[in-house]
């Protein structure tokens, strides 16, 4: 995928069209989710046997998982698995003092390399990468966190700037959800997520990039203020049952799964629903694919006995 973007011209030039050439249907990240994934895996494994070559394994998955990060020009694939591995680390015991500092600071130099990350970013759509590197050393660094929360000043906007009202969705976002699962190359009109078609509202048709307008405003534009409240209410309650569904039947799997739904649940609240719940699936479905091929063995002998059988007693 990164290939396919422009590879290493195309980040040293504009990341920003990197990023942003990723519309296809999440499929594409699959390589991303797989190294993170991975990063997981080696944790959970790590607190249970605390061998060296496990610890090994684990910052090698963290260095291709950063690799690939930067690579896509994408931050939030690892802030939410750093969440998840928070998650995973106060499962496996009742949390020392130490350990909730150091971890507490491991998710602090995430979030500000995250932050970092997104800044160079932005500001390579105006400035050459060098000098926008040299733009965020001279940036606030209040100035750099705030672009991350201003979600209530994008429906200021609705109200004050955009020159037209915007229909009610009337259930029409969620409705499309199911499609959002098929890949843009088997359906190339494939209508673009809800948060690029706000941009295009507030600022124009060139806009490229999407403008976050959070769950809690995708569901009130769908359905006013009390059918997002129960939207809301129901998805709340789906969602811990399915969390509770993984931890007790799911076994260290399901654990691994709920981690990551559990990272993943700022992305999910912060952006559209169905992109999110696709990517959300793709990074869940990988970090459980990659615990099954670090875990199940395979036995040649056992094989060679199942296709050895008669065939009535295999189709049986």
């Amino acid at each position: 995928l990164f290939a396919k973007l422009g590879g290493l011209t195309a980040l040293r030039h504009n990341p920003t069209a990197v990023h942003f050439g990723q519309y296809g249907a999440g499929y594409g990240t699959l390589g991303l989710c797989l190294c993170l994934g991975s990063a997981l895996v080696a944790l959970q494994a790590w607190m249970t046997n605390r061998q060296r070559v496990t610890l090994l394994l684990f910052l090698v998955a963290c260095a291709c998982s950063l690799a690939g990060s930067i690579a896509l020009a994408t931050r939030g694939p690892a802030l939410a698995t750093a969440l998840a591995g928070f998650a995973l680390v106060l499962r496996a015991r009742p949390p020392r003092a130490r350990t909730v500092v150091v971890m507490a600071l491991a998710l602090a130099v995430v979030g500000l390399g995250a932050i970092t990350l997104r800044a160079v970013r932005d500001y390579s759509q105006y400035e050459p990468l060098g000098d926008a590197l040299g733009t965020v050393t001279r940036t606030s660094p209040l100035r750099l966190v705030s672009p991350d929360l201003i979600e209530f000043d994008y429906l200021v906007t609705l109200e004050h700037v955009v020159p037209h009202d915007l229909n009610w969705l009337n259930g029409d976002s969620f409705a499309d959800v199911p499609r959002f699962f098929v890949p843009r190359k088997l359906w190339p009109g494939k209508p673009k997520p809800l948060d690029l078609q706000l941009s295009q509202a507030m600022f124009g048709p060139q806009t490229a990039a999407g403008t976050p307008f959070t769950l809690p405003g995708e569901a009130w534009w769908n359905f006013r203020f009390g059918g997002a409240l129960a939207f809301l209410l129901v998805l709340g309650i789906a969602g811990g049952l399915v969390w509770r569904a993984l931890l007790e039947r799911g076994g260290p799997a399901g654990e691994l799964a709920a981690a990551v739904v559990m990272g993943y649940s700022y992305l999910l609240f912060t952006r559209p629903l169905g992109p999110m719940l696709l990517t959300t699936l793709t990074a869940a479905g990988a970090a459980v694919a990659v615990y099954l091929a670090a875990t199940v063995r395979l036995r040649p002998s056992a094989l060679r006995s199942i296709w050895d059988r008669p065939s009535t007693e295999a189709s049986t």
